[in-house]
């Protein structure tokens, strides 16, 4: 009964962790004339979001001999690391009728360079749950 139980809980974190998701998405789509990395990085949020669909269909997570704890260790990250992101891009995200949207976008642009691009970042993500999910799976 644990073991459903662990599953269940893991369910609950990949329904919240594709919810912010799907904040941080709007977020992103938010930024209007995006530049090749606003592009990149809303191009491996979908794939995030794909990932995560997939793994809330996945029945071996209901199944009693499915050890999730490393699964729930990655959800968990993916939960922190989608909401910094999602933190960060709303403190510059540029008022369409604001004067000050030129320095938002320079924000921005100090922002995906400093964090060595955030796309780079969610494809980790994707990359680590997309393996768990294969191995799941299989």
């Amino acid at each position: 009964m644990e073991a459903l139980g662990a599953g269940a809980s893991v369910l609950a974190f990949v329904g919240l962790a594709l919810q912010s998701t799907k904040v941080l998405s709007q977020t992103v789509s938010g930024f209007k004339n995006a530049s090749r990395q606003i592009t990149a990085l809303a191009s491996a949020v979908r794939n995030l979001q794909n990932i995560l669909t997939q793994l809330e269909g996945c029945r071996a997570l209901s199944e009693p001999r499915t050890d999730v704890q490393h699964l729930a260790d990655l959800v968990n990250a993916c939960i922190e690391d989608v909401g910094r992101y999602d933190k960060e891009l709303k403190k510059i995200q540029p008022c369409p009728d604001g004067p000050k949207i030129q320095q938002a976008w320079k924000k921005m642009k100090t922002m995906l360079a400093d964090k060595d691009l955030v796309w780079k970042e969610v494809s980790q993500h994707c990359t680590a749950l997309s393996a768990q999910l294969n191995i799941l799976q299989w």
